[in-house]
């Protein structure tokens, strides 16, 4: 479907680095929403964000509007990249893609995330997503983004940007609305679950839900809402290490 590359800064493995970290973002957002991270990871981890079509540097591509396919897809440029263990982190949304892939990945008997983080996203049976939202009208479609805060403002407050950003929006807000889970065994891959101790879209009394879909969970929230991850991005890269340093034993 797509031609660019779905992994920003993407070089020859270093000897120095052990774990990977695929980063995917919320709904709308892009790779740059990570740019900051590489300077908060430890040497021995590699981040590496994901590009999705249709989104920031891949913006002139045409972006995927069904979840199923999407993580399929995602999962075999996984299989076909992937030289290093690797973890999957993915905000909102992208906590969703990042979820689904690992069981894509399962069921294409590929390598697997050796740990997956989750942040500001309830289990797939609590989801619960407009299924006509990305046909809203302009007007209506734009308030719900100023709701969920998490588009810029300078995006907002510019008819330019809202043109070139609202196609992008509506087909993630699409995959979201047409998302239909099905029941697959537990995962055996840990979860580490992140989230904003005031998120009006996805209670933090909702998130032990996801111990019942893995062998092992572990919660952690942060102050703020659904977007807290802005303001708690070293803190929230600090857990991350924190659960991959245990691993490095198992690896190496």
């Amino acid at each position: 479907m797509s031609t660019g590359s779905w992994f920003v800064n993407v070089g020859k493995p270093s000897r120095s680095r052990v774990f990977d970290l695929y980063c995917l973002p919320h709904a709308g957002g892009s790779a740059s929403a990570y740019s900051l991270w590489p300077g908060f990871a430890p040497r021995w981890l590699r981040v590496r964000p994901i590009e999705l079509p249709g989104h920031g540097s891949r913006l002139s591509e045409q972006p995927y509007r069904d979840l199923a396919t999407l993580a399929e897809h995602l999962a075999r440029e996984i299989i076909r990249v992937a030289t290093s263990p690797f973890a999957l982190f993915g905000h909102s949304m992208g906590g969703l893609i990042a979820y689904e892939t690992t069981r894509a990945l399962r069921r294409l008997a590929g390598p697997v995330p050796v740990r997956l983080f989750l942040s500001s996203m309830a289990v797939p049976s609590l989801l619960i997503a407009n299924p006509r939202l990305h046909q809203a009208a302009d007007d209506d479609f734009v308030e719900k983004l100023r709701f969920f805060d998490g588009t810029p403002p300078e995006v907002l407050q510019s008819d330019e940007l809202l043109e070139a950003m609202l196609p992008v929006m509506r087909a993630d807000f699409e995959i979201l609305g047409t998302y239909q889970y099905h029941m697959e065994s537990r995962l055996e891959t840990p979860i580490t679950v992140f989230g904003g101790l005031d998120d009006r879209i996805v209670h933090s009394d909702e998130l032990p839900e996801w111990q019942d879909l893995t062998s092992s969970a572990r919660i952690k929230l942060f102050p703020g809402g659904h977007f807290y991850i802005k303001d708690e991005a070293a803190g929230v890269m600090e857990e991350i290490t924190k659960d991959l340093r245990g691993l490095l034993m198992d690896f190496y």
